[in-house]
């Protein structure tokens, strides 16, 4: 039945009503000076106010304005919230007189619904002044609404009661065609009176058998004296209602948890309580989970290897970990409290607090070299500071740290020794990746937890600092692999006008935020398609795409590609970056390409990061056997340019036009061979979280004991461990007559040159994977393997 809104009771009711307590409190929340609950008459081309708060004369007292006063209107005609920061300038209440009469400047609506669905008004808040509303303010205003909403359909069903016989039979349609479990009880003796279809079926019960028993009865521990005594307070009108969390039985013996709003109804014809309640099983049990995982989080934080902390924006050390503790000499109830500035030493803490004080958004991490004594011991730290923002405003800096005093003196070393050094940086760069693979894994295991707004921008943060560590271990790996002479280029069809276009769309959003122009074009005949090492071109056009945008604040950036000759098949083909930024400095210019080159210019001082990237473009440049220069003027721009001799080809076939949808891989048994236990678990969560059953060795000798008497259908194998090596151990599992002798053995590795590629495959493995592994490289080689047929090397 559609009743008018006068049978609602929702025109021209006194003040002080339960909409005025909601209007009240959502302006005590939302810190705005006026909240209302808005009902719209469009017959009478009126807005009511059931409920105000903060309403000036002479409104509070009329509680009516006609609709040419009205934005509600628009949040009923569309059913939908309506967020306004500035009515002035929104086309569609700018000319609206509530904003000369009643001030209404920023406007957040919600509607309200009656039994039937129709939106019959809007539960609002009003500001006057400009303002920008939050998530939250439009999620406290919505949960209000329901309220709202809640209380008219209690007023509806109140109206009905008038036409029923007594209080049960009078709420009994409207509990019934509730959306959750919903019941009344008589307030004399506590029986139920009506149980919707819901809550019944939840239960187990008949009406006719709920109609003989009492909330007591179906709760764990409580008599009907304390149920009684419990609800005392809401029949005697000293609380407005109840809410509380207890367990239900069913009438076969289960219990489950439940969430119970209790309210307290009556009138001259009766009286009843009134309870919605929710099954909160699954919430409990994610609750469990997140908190499970929150601890487990909290252990990982606690006894990971590398130095850890939080600390407030000021600085004020809020968390730290053993590691951190054991670095500086001291227990963690005495660090906390301290400043974390205090213990920077005083030639890099300028540039820390700088890095700190340029935190973003967009970028809110940063990493410092700290040089220091310790425990009688000379570090040199890595550190790498992530800021953490709510809603833009930064919170939080959460800490991690690099022991990288071996690889610091490798470096200094590697100016004086060359290759020796640059063998030496490629072992430590495999070192540290190891650790990073246990830290990035973990991180992806959290991320698909319940999490907390806070906390999901928090692991961001930390897998942001992880990937900026790794980019800067590869940019030296990339450079210790060029300076042995084990970097090996893989030619491969390339379509240039496609690759460009994807070079500059990769760093259009970092272009947008310097407000540069990013474009490139041909310069004369264009030249499609190229047979060049795809990955090593990229690294080229990449590092000075990245430098010129990086270098031109509010400028243009172009990208210019010209073919100069062709002779016998091969292009020279010029790639020119023209920026206008800041320019290069004459003395600093000799060096631009030099690794780990500093110096006291503009340029240097904005650059950032290793220092590596254009020595990297010179290199890769070199392997491609081309050449790379570059002209600039200080304040006026520089031109970057690498010149390439490119095979033409002509456009590649394609073997395969029709898409081969591939089935899921079905689950497995795999053997993980790992020394490392971080990683270990990190390898595991991974194939379980992808459905397959795993198996654990500590190291190639245990691997191969279990290979011989297991069946597996992978074999993941470590590299580098102790006691047996995983080469030595892939030798022996192809060599014995053990039950995995054929099983597919995947090399596991954080460091792979062409030379070892093809030494493992000698070995009897079948295909390798990099560290740090993720889940997405996982499932692609499992169903590679599983959808492959493979020929084991023969072990003589």
């Amino acid at each position: 039945m559609e009743l008018s809104l006068t049978q609602l009771s929702l025109i021209d009711i006194p003040s002080n009503n339960s909409f005025d307590r909601l209007t009240r409190l959502a302006t005590e929340i939302i810190g705005v000076p006026v909240a209302l609950v808005s009902i719209i008459d469009d017959d009478q081309d009126r807005q009511y106010f059931a409920g105000a708060c903060g309403l000036g004369e002479p409104w509070a007292t009329q509680r009516q304005t006609p609709l040419t006063h009205s934005f509600c209107q628009h949040v009923v005609a569309s059913g939908q919230s309506l967020s306004i920061d500035d009515a002035r300038a929104d086309p569609l209440v700018q000319t609206n007189l509530a904003i000369r009469d009643l001030n209404v400047i920023a406007y957040l609506g919600v509607p309200v619904s009656a039994p039937d669905g129709r939106h019959v008004g809007a539960l609002c808040a009003i500001d006057h002044q400009p303002r920008e509303w939050s998530q939250k303010d439009l999620s406290f205003i919505t949960d209000l609404a329901a309220s709202v909403s809640d209380q008219i359909a209690l007023r509806a069903a109140l109206y009905e009661s008038e036409r029923l016989r007594d209080v049960g039979n009078r709420l009994a349609r409207m509990i019934e065609n509730s959306g959750q479990g919903a019941f009344t009880v008589d307030p004399v003796n506590f029986n139920y009176i009506n149980v919707n279809k819901t809550a019944r079926e939840n239960l187990g019960y008949t009406l006719e058998e709920l109609q003989k028993l009492t909330p007591a009865d179906l709760k764990l521990d409580q008599t009907l004296e304390e149920f009684e005594r419990f609800v005392r307070p809401l029949k005697n009108g000293e609380v407005s209602k109840l809410e509380y969390e207890t367990v239900h039985k069913r009438k076969n013996g289960s219990t489950y948890p439940i969430s119970i709003r209790l309210e307290y109804y009556s009138d001259k014809r009766g009286a009843a309580f009134v309870a919605f309640c929710r099954d909160i099983t699954e919430r409990l049990a994610l609750e469990h989970a997140l908190n499970e995982e929150i601890e487990n989080f909290t252990a990982f934080f606690y006894n990971a290897p590398e130095p850890m902390m939080i600390s407030a924006i000021d600085g004020t050390m809020l968390q730290a970990n053993v590691a951190y503790a054991k670095l500086v000499n001291s227990d963690i109830a005495d660090l906390i409290g301290t400043n974390f500035i205090d213990l920077i030493p005083p030639l890099n803490r300028e540039e820390a607090l700088q890095k700190l004080s340029n935190a973003s958004v967009a970028n809110p991490s940063s990493s410092v070299l700290h040089q220091q004594d310790l425990n009688g011991r000379s570090y040199v730290m890595e550190w790498t500071n992530t800021t953490h923002f709510i809603d833009g405003v930064p919170t939080k800096i959460f800490s991690i740290a690099n022991d990288v005093t071996e690889l610091h003196d490798a470096e200094l070393r590697a100016l004086a020794s060359g290759a020796k050094m640059a063998e030496f940086i490629a072992i430590m760069s495999h070192e540290i990746r190891t650790p990073l693979n246990g830290l990035l894994g973990n991180l992806e295991f959290l991320q698909d937890t319940e999490l907390t707004q806070g906390q999901a921008k928090l692991i961001e943060n930390m897998k942001i600092s992880g990937r900026l560590l790794m980019s800067h271990v590869t940019d030296v790996l990339d450079i210790s692999r060029y300076d042995a002479g084990k970097f090996d280029v893989c030619p491969e069809a390339l379509n240039l006008n496609q690759f460009l276009e994807a070079l500059v769309s990769n760093q259009s959003a970092r272009s947008a935020e310097q407000e540069t122009s990013l474009a490139w074009h041909w310069v004369g005949e264009p030249c499609e398609w190229v047979n060049t090492d795809r990955n090593v071109l990229q690294a080229i056009l990449l590092n000075l795409i990245g430098n010129a945008v990086k270098f031109t604040p509010k400028g243009s950036v172009l990208v210019e590609v010209q073919v100069l000759s062709v002779v016998n098949g091969t292009s020279d083909i010029e790639f020119r970056i023209n920026d206008t930024g800041i320019g290069i400095e004459k003395e600093l210019l000799l060096k631009v390409f030099d690794d780990f080159s500093t110096g006291s210019t503009n340029y240097n001082r904005l650059a950032g990061g290793t220092g590596l990237g254009l020595g990297i473009a010179k290199r890769f440049s070199t392997v491609l056997g081309g050449e790379i220069g570059c002209n600039s003027t200080v304040g006026e721009g520089s031109m970057f340019w690498v010149r390439l001799p490119l095979d033409v080809i002509a456009k590649p076939q394609i073997e395969n036009d029709i898409e081969i949808v591939q089935p899921k891989t079905k689950s497995q048994k795999i053997l993980v061979v790992e020394d490392n236990i971080i990683n270990r678990q990190v390898a595991r969560g991974m194939l379980e979280f992808l459905g397959h059953n795993v198996t654990e060795a500590t190291n190639g000798l245990v691997g191969v004991t279990l290979a011989d008497t297991e069946k597996f259908d992978l074999i993941l194998m470590d590299i580098s461990m102790p006691v047996m090596d995983g080469r030595t151990a892939a030798r022996a599992i192809r060599a014995s007559n053990g039950l995995s002798a054929n099983a597919p053995i995947v090399a596991l590795t954080a460091n792979v040159m062409a030379n070892e590629r093809a030494a493992f495959l000698e070995d009897g493995m079948v295909d390798i994977l990099s560290k740090p592994l993720t889940r997405v490289a996982l499932s692609i080689l499992i169903q590679k393997i599983a959808m492959s047929k493979f020929q084991v090397a023969t072990i003589n």
